[in-house]
């Protein structure tokens, strides 16, 4: 029972943190690999600027309606 405890905690333990030998536990999280981003193509931009259209759509209908029911 105890071994299978120990089998379970060791696989829990082996994707984000590491056990040292003498049982203290390393929690500090695994640092990715930095990137820079690549600039947006025309399909991406033309979504980025739909979806602004939409949010200032949706907030002046909100502006509005509150406006309306005050």
């Amino acid at each position: 029972m105890l071994a299978d405890a120990n089998a379970i905690r060791q696989v829990a333990l082996s994707d984000s943190c590491q056990e040292a030998l003498n049982g203290q536990l390393n929690n500090y999280a695994i640092e990715t690999p930095v990137y820079y981003s690549e600039y947006p193509n025309s399909e991406q931009q033309r979504r980025y600027a739909f979806q602004g259209a939409c949010a200032i759509l949706l907030v002046n209908v909100l502006i509005l309606k509150a406006l309306a029911v005050s």
